[in-house]
């Protein structure tokens, strides 16, 4: 079984993390991760969603949560002129004064706070540790298996070395979790000094 990896379509935009789309080696497009700039405000939506490759069984697309109006706006269902349909997987408040908090369209972490150290839905932990300058995922235990990891952009050769996350396949059975946990985690780096990450 070979890794997944989800390479970023603009890799040199400013907000690159927050504000783009991730396709698999074969260019198919994943998912969209969308940021509206607020200018003046304390609290900003970071909305995921994950393209919709079949309905069946789950009667259609997740929807929002009951509370997502204008502060949660729906993500669009047409980026980068890709026509596919998408579904909500989770959405990211980022605040200023309080602590960010994740909201999941299903399972434990909704409206909750998701730490370096987080327990999957597998019952597993997990932490996001800093390797080497990069952000990487591996096992809360001795063995500290990888599940993931960031390879940044390579600026001098970004045509072979595009941004991506590369998941791991001991991680294959929860993607969903591992790319919400990252756009989160590389969300919160971009606001702190990575020398704070031991």
């Amino acid at each position: 079984m070979s890794s997944l990896n989800l390479h970023q379509r603009r890799p040199h935009d400013i907000e690159a993390i927050l504000e783009n789309t991730y396709f698999d080696d074969h260019g198919n497009t994943i998912y969209t991760v969308h940021t509206p700039l607020k200018l003046f405000d304390s609290t900003s939506i970071t909305t995921i969603s994950k393209v919709v490759h079949g309905l069946s069984g789950s009667g259609g697309p997740r929807s929002l949560p009951p509370d997502g109006d204008d502060k949660h706006p729906t993500p669009s269902h047409e980026a980068d002129g890709d026509r596919s349909t998408f579904e909500y997987i989770a959405q990211i408040e980022w605040k200023i004064l309080e602590s960010s908090k994740i909201r999941f369209g299903w399972g434990q972490h909704s409206g909750r706070e998701v730490h370096r150290v987080f327990t999957a839905e597998d019952g597993k932990e997990y932490q996001w540790r800093l390797s080497s300058g990069h952000s990487e995922l591996v096992s809360y235990d001795a063995l500290k298996t990888r599940i993931a990891t960031f390879h940044p952009l390579v600026l001098f050769n970004s045509k072979k070395n595009r941004a991506r996350l590369e998941i791991f396949p001991p991680g294959l059975h929860m993607v969903d979790e591992i790319f919400v946990t990252f756009i989160y985690i590389e969300g919160l780096l971009e606001g702190k000094e990575k020398s704070t990450w031991a």
